[in-house]
């Protein structure tokens, strides 16, 4: 394999896996219809089990 097509396929694969990500996150948001608690249950959901 050329070294450019591994490149180009990184890049895809990122790009890709980006997108999904975000509209995973927006799918969550409108699920729970509260973006900023979503987001904070789950960047903080370690911390306040600890707590």
């Amino acid at each position: 394999m050329p070294k450019l097509d591994v490149k180009g396929w990184r890049g895809a694969q990122n790009t890709q896996t980006y997108e999904s990500l975000n509209i995973l996150a927006r799918a969550l948001e409108s699920d729970l219809g509260k973006p900023s608690e979503s987001r904070a249950s789950m960047i903080g959901s370690s911390p306040a089990v600890a707590r």
